[in-house]
């Protein structure tokens, strides 16, 4: 190699100082080019699962209990609905399924009832059985006949009632290691985030603390999960339709949520609790439009109620009484599109149909 002129072989050495041939120090600078690039081109990369998977879809099915004084609910369920809506939630072929409490009855009943609450989650799980047996993954939380307090409803519906450990140690033992370990401290096995391909499911027990969350919690799996989408559920409305005990209780954290799930790309909150299918629409405090979808229809005693939202800032959108259904939500990038639908002997029905799209 010849040294270029006016260069001494000291200053040459410092550029080549193991004297390596020119094409291989020319392959050191590209390499060193081409780290730097992907390094910055990896900031302008979706999250990863964000938008390049392709559709997948989760269902939802809530209040699925029993009614000693009907033939079909004896054991605290009801088999026979609950058995039909997860043949047809099996054909669906979801990712994942979502419970949001009320699985069973719980306690006694004055139409005489004495199966324990252990056997009526055990045969839960067997009338899901064609969800079971496909290996689709079940996530569900507690509603209050899950919660087991051992005191005596009060006229004041916000009142919080008394824990039972029991019932709650019972619940755990059936359900606990279906869903992710990464609860709030005293929460595991009940409360739950869920991160999915380009979402975040999260799954909140509304009864540790009643009517409320941990807040601290779920800003912290937010930010350690961003994704494009955000489904949230619990068993409590967060707008009351018929029952007076729901998030309302407490609405500053009720507020503080519905902001939360709209700031994140969140459009929708599952509940139960009502026995009925009703979509609402509230907005958060920015403006985004968050909808209740309150899928109480699978199975439990109907309630054919036809009033009003309590909050009048619900604007409503469809109510389906006295048919039980579930909901299924298929996920195509940026795109989300719901059904939900009603079920009896003949097969499905689409009952109600929304889509939206978040930001890319």
């Amino acid at each position: 190699m010849n040294i270029p002129s006016g260069m001494s072989k000291r200053l040459l050495q410092q550029f080549l100082p193991r004297k390596e041939p020119v094409m291989k120090i020319w392959l050191h600078l590209i390499k060193g080019m081409l780290a730097a690039l992907l390094s910055l081109f990896s900031v302008f990369i979706p999250l990863a699962g964000a938008t390049q998977d392709g559709p997948w879809r989760f269902a939802v099915i809530s209040d699925t209990r029993g009614n000693p004084c009907d033939p079909d609910g004896k054991s605290g369920v009801n088999t026979r609905i609950v058995n039909r809506i997860a043949t047809a939630v099996a054909s669906e072929k979801p990712d994942v399924v979502l419970v949001p409490g009320d699985l069973v009855l719980g306690k006694s009943h004055s139409c005489g009832f004495a199966t324990s609450f252990e056997t009526q989650l055990a045969t839960w799980r067997e009338a899901m059985k064609p969800v079971y047996g496909a290996g689709i993954p079940v996530l569900p939380v507690r509603g209050n006949h899950e919660y087991q307090s051992k005191d005596r409803i009060l006229l004041d519906p916000c009142k919080p009632l008394a824990p039972n450990p029991a019932a709650l140690a019972a619940y755990l033992a059936v359900f606990g290691k279906d869903v992710p370990q990464n609860g709030p401290d005293g929460q595991k096995g009940a409360t739950f985030a869920y991160p999915h391909k380009n979402a975040l499911i999260i799954g909140l027990d509304e009864l540790f603390d009643l009517y409320s969350y941990d807040r601290a919690w779920l800003d912290a799996m937010l930010k350690a999960n961003p994704r494009q989408h955000l489904f949230v559920f619990g068993h409590y409305p967060a707008f009351g339709v018929l029952h007076r005990d729901n998030l309302s209780c407490n609405s500053s954290s009720r507020d503080a949520l519905w902001n939360t799930i709209g700031a994140h790309n969140g459009r929708m909150y599952f509940c139960g609790h009502d026995h009925l299918y009703d979509r609402g629409e509230v907005m958060d405090a920015d403006g985004n439009s968050v909808q209740q979808v309150l899928v109480g229809n699978g199975g439990a005693p109907f309630y054919n109620y036809s009033g009003g939202y309590a909050d009048k800032r619900v604007k409503p959108h469809k109510r389906v009484l006295s048919k039980p259904g579930y909901v299924v939500v298929t996920v195509d990038g940026a795109r989300v599109s719901v059904q939900m639908k009603t079920v009896d002997q003949d097969g499905t029905t689409v009952s109600d149909e929304f889509a939206y799209s978040v930001p890319k």
